[in-house]
């Protein structure tokens, strides 16, 4: 948790749903990148839990971080104050960070990184990261499938198993 928030979360589209990772926010989710052979992502919910020095220079403590085949890292995603869109049709929550470490395109020209993550509803799975890659330079996809993200449809949280 940073700076005393909580790991609850609400429809930035005001719908008054939220969606509570608190009980995943001490672990550790991984998984290889689904096209780059030896890469790997670091993910923990609601807090920046791992060190990463970027290039021999840039420090950052990340909620998401990647390593290379070399032991290099990156920071993909700071947790901070982003909150949800949730989609009801979909049950899907997600968020948009663009807060990791510097990027540089095939063109010289540098951005944050960016990381779309995705809470899905499956009442089967506690939780499992089913998708990690990065599609286009600079911009990582996450999708974790969990039983937190189904919203109950009459107090607007998420369900308790």
């Amino acid at each position: 948790v940073l700076n005393g928030q909580s790991c609850v979360f609400e429809d930035s589209a005001g719908s008054g749903k939220k969606l509570d990772l608190g009980s995943i926010s001490d672990i550790e989710i991984t998984a290889q990148d689904g096209w780059n052979t030896g890469v790997e992502y670091i993910y923990s919910p609601c807090r920046n839990a791992h060190d990463c020095i970027y290039q021999n220079s840039d420090y950052a403590e990340a909620m998401v971080y990647q390593t290379m085949p070399d032991d290099s890292c990156a920071s993909i995603a700071l947790f901070d104050e982003t909150q949800p869109l949730y989609n009801s049709t979909l049950k899907i929550w997600k968020f948009e960070y663009h807060n990791g470490h510097n990027c540089t395109y095939k063109d010289g020209n540098r951005t944050s990184r960016t990381l779309q993550l995705e809470f899905v509803c499956n009442k089967e799975i506690e939780h499992e990261l089913l998708f990690a890659q990065e599609p286009l330079s600079c911009v990582y996809q996450f999708i974790v499938a969990t039983s937190l993200a189904c919203v109950d449809s009459t107090d607007g949280n998420s369900d308790s198993l």
